[in-house]
């Protein structure tokens, strides 16, 4: 099984994935974005399961870390930082960069003119993208490649 680090790059399309702890570079960013945007505990737990629809609150959530950590801009993927937060990984590689660089391009057009909205279509782009290279949801989510 070979190692991805994603990095929360795209932040809006992972954070509410994962269990962030105080560890991880992201906490603050989910933190503040779950109470500016009034999110429940309930709803974050809720986002961990696929064929769970994602509320309004979490969809913003999404897209304000995806804002904080400059990956959605203008309701855009911010493809430059997703790459760029890339290089950054641990577990950085040709095989790695080619796969993201790949998906990157695939959802780089997604967008919607509701913020929330873009970062949910967004994040959703990427899951497919990632499964139609192999990388499973829940591995995309924590790092890991079967």
């Amino acid at each position: 099984m070979e190692k991805f680090s994603f990095i929360l790059s795209s932040v809006l399309i992972l954070s509410v994935f994962v269990n962030l702890n105080s560890a991880h570079p992201y906490k603050q960013f989910w933190e503040e974005c779950k109470a500016a945007e009034k999110a429940t505990d309930e709803e974050a737990r809720a986002m961990r399961n696929p064929d769970q629809p994602k509320s309004r609150a979490m969809k913003c959530v999404i897209a304000c870390i995806g804002e904080k950590s400059g990956k959605l801009v203008n309701n855009k993927l911010n493809g430059e930082a997703v790459m760029e937060s890339m290089k950054h990984s641990p577990n950085y590689n040709e095989d790695m960069h080619r796969n993201f660089s790949e998906m990157v391009e695939e959802c780089k057009d997604v967008n919607d003119a509701d913020r929330c909205e873009s970062a949910s279509k967004i994040m959703d782009c990427m899951t497919d993208a990632a499964a139609k290279r192999g990388i499973k949801r829940e591995y995309f989510m924590q790092g890991n490649r079967k």
